[in-house]
């Protein structure tokens, strides 16, 4: 079996999975309210998965389709259709990146 090299089509799902007391998570709504993602990014979805056992069970299928070690996933958590991206910075330069082409 050879792995393909085709490039990873996205599944069009944008979810920012994130808990209430999660200072990184603030950083990233408070980044997404100032540069209105939500109005570039339309298909965006934030899912509190802290609490919600269905968010976060949805959360952990995307990090194993990443082969992230369970152990390591923590909040923010975003999905982008074909990766999964952890921290604060990592995700606020994803959304920079995505809404200056908007």
């Amino acid at each position: 079996y050879k792995q393909s090299n085709q490039p990873k089509v996205s599944d069009g799902n944008l979810i920012l999975y994130y808990s209430d007391t999660c200072p990184h998570c603030k950083n990233v709504e408070a980044y997404i309210e100032e540069n209105k993602v939500t109005e570039k990014l339309t298909n965006l979805q934030r899912k509190e998965a802290a609490l919600n056992t269905a968010n976060a069970n949805e959360m952990l299928q995307y990090a194993k389709k990443c082969n992230l070690p369970l152990n390591i996933i923590g909040f923010p958590f975003l999905w982008t259709g074909m990766e999964c991206l952890m921290g604060d910075q990592d995700i606020v330069q994803y959304f920079s990146e995505q809404i200056s082409n908007k």
